[in-house]
């Protein structure tokens, strides 16, 4: 007896620790049947709110993201589902709608593996610590 009375308390206490999280705009697949080919960008910002990011090469790529995570006491955090929505527009017109999801994991995402180097990463751990000592002025 003491020992299922165990069990259900520690049970109910470790339910407790269960973190769930989203974030991100939470937009349906089957919701984005209210944009079309052909839309323009007013009427694709009323129907879906401001994007989640804008492409930042030719700002006519909008991406609506939603992500679903969960962690259990100090373990790191895992993503349980993931969502993208890509709007390609050309002059202001959508031309191509594109989904991927975590659960089609087949889908290729093409990231651009350019990498923009910084000098503080040259630096040594010590001199970067110590290098803003008299950089600030009393006002």
């Amino acid at each position: 007896m003491k020992m299922i009375f165990f069990s259900i308390l520690l049970l109910h206490c470790l339910s407790s620790c269960i973190i769930k999280g989203s974030h991100g705009y939470m937009f349906e697949y089957s919701n984005s049947h209210l944009i079309d080919i052909g839309s323009d960008k007013l009427s694709v910002y009323r129907a879906m709110g401001s994007p989640t990011f804008i492409s930042d090469i030719d700002g006519e790529t909008w991406f609506y993201l939603n992500e679903k995570t969960e962690s259990l006491l100090f373990f790191p955090t895992k993503v349980v589902d993931r969502k993208i929505l890509a709007l390609e527009f050309v002059s202001n017109k959508v031309n191509n709608i594109r989904h991927f999801s975590k659960a089609n994991q087949a889908q290729n995402f093409s990231f651009n593996n350019n990498k923009t180097f910084v000098d503080e990463h040259k630096l040594g751990w010590i001199k970067n610590l110590f290098s803003n000592v008299g950089q600030v002025r009393p006002q």
